[in-house]
């Protein structure tokens, strides 16, 4: 049996080895490595369907108004809904329209808002009531595959999802 000097020894080798290996082991690396991750918006749009010309975030969580913070802000009407709106890369231009009502018609007034390209890091926060009429606002948005015309409306049968995807007709 052994002395009390040797069980020492044993017990601070054993401590030594198991302090390298600990050591060793915070320094290794895994087998992958992402050197490009994916932000929340790559995400995002990896999950878009072909020919998507924006994406809208109705009524954004506190943690989605964090993932996709605005670089501007609109504000049609005095309300806490809000929308973002991003816009696919290749997008020509946004631009959003007031409504009026003309012989039972919904019709374009005047544009409040045009943007042209440039849209890298941009996101829109828009400030606008959902109707469940008519539409007080249209966004128009022009692509290569075409225009699309985008009626802020409210849905009262299925509501409204927290993600839309604008695709072009």
């Amino acid at each position: 049996m052994p002395g009390i000097q040797e069980r020492k020894c044993i017990l601070l080798l054993v401590m030594l080895l198991l302090i390298v290996v600990i050591a060793l082991s915070g320094c290794s690396t895994p087998d992958t490595v992402n050197n490009d991750p994916k932000t929340e918006l790559d995400l995002l749009w990896d999950e878009a369907p072909e020919g998507t010309l924006a994406i809208l975030i109705n009524l954004p969580t506190p943690q989605q108004l964090l993932d996709y913070p605005a670089t501007e802000s609109l504000l049609l009407d005095q309300t806490d809904e809000t929308i973002l709106v991003l816009p696919a890369e290749d997008l020509e231009q946004i631009t959003i329209w007031s409504m009026k009502l003309v012989d039972e018609n919904f019709v374009r007034d005047l544009p409040v808002y045009r943007k042209h390209r440039d849209w890298e890091g941009f996101v829109l926060e828009l400030s606008a009531i959902r109707p469940e009429g008519g539409p007080l606002w249209q966004m128009e948005l022009t692509g290569p595959s075409g225009t699309r015309d985008y009626y802020f409306t409210y849905d009262g049968q299925f509501g409204t999802p927290n993600f839309e995807y604008i695709e072009a007709k």
